[in-house]
């Protein structure tokens, strides 16, 4: 406990009497089982983890294990330009299909995008429009997870069908229905998220956009809902 309540952020929160949460506590020490159970030898994290990498290390010891070497990682801000964390949604996962780290990473402002670019890059990339930079950017993230194929291929897609008209090469079939139920089926969402796309001009069907529930749709007919969702009418 001592050593827990040494943490500068503790001392001076417990000076001006601001209070320190019981998880606060728990969560150091749960990690540093995590270690033990483990045995890791290496663990990674941002810097804001150099007090539970701190507390592990010394856990590792009193069950008599080597303690662990531990690698701080400068915190880098995630899609949205806030930090990036799961629990904001605006991670690039390793497991993302490569179309969608592409495009996620194409998402990002230009300031996220300089942020990005030294941390994926050894040396300076060439100065160019933005957006020219940002594609070099999201095919480097992209070969880095799937490879130089799939990077090439998530690239042509981007280019022909978020910033052309191409048709994606695989549209997923939806079972002939309404407008709103099959708005629902593509994007896997509720019938008031449906309506809401359709008043936001979000939904195209056979390239035009339609504003009404009660279109009436027929066998072929492709349905695109924003930049990356489409549908086809079987």
């Amino acid at each position: 406990t001592g050593n827990l309540l040494s943490r500068d952020s503790f001392q001076q929160r417990m000076e001006k009497n601001n209070p320190i949460g019981m998880h606060e506590l728990i969560v150091p020490i749960l990690q540093g089982f995590d270690s033990v159970q483990l045995k890791s030898d290496i663990e990674i994290g941002g810097t804001d983890q150099l007090f539970n990498f701190k507390i592990s290390r010394q856990m590792q010891e009193l069950f008599h294990q080597e303690p662990e070497n531990c690698f701080l990682m400068p915190i880098i801000n995630g899609t949205d330009g806030r930090k990036m964390s799961k629990s904001f949604g605006n991670c690039i996962f390793i497991n993302d299909e490569p179309q969608d780290i592409f495009g996620k990473v194409m998402s990002i402002s230009d300031t996220t995008m300089f942020e990005w670019i030294p941390l994926f890059f050894d040396s300076e990339i060439e100065k160019q429009h933005p957006i020219k930079m940002k594609k070099v950017l999201a095919h480097k993230v992209t070969e880095l997870i799937w490879g130089t194929e799939l990077a090439d291929k998530s690239q042509n897609h981007f280019e022909t069908v978020i910033q052309g008209d191409a048709l994606p090469e695989n549209i997923c079939e939806i079972e002939h229905s309404t407008l709103i139920d099959s708005i629902m089926a593509i994007r896997n969402s509720s019938k008031n998220e449906a309506r809401r796309l359709l008043k936001a001009k979000a939904v195209k069907v056979n390239g035009e956009v339609v504003l009404k529930e009660e279109v009436e749709l027929k066998t072929g007919d492709i349905i695109k809902i924003g930049k990356r969702d489409f549908g086809k009418i079987k």
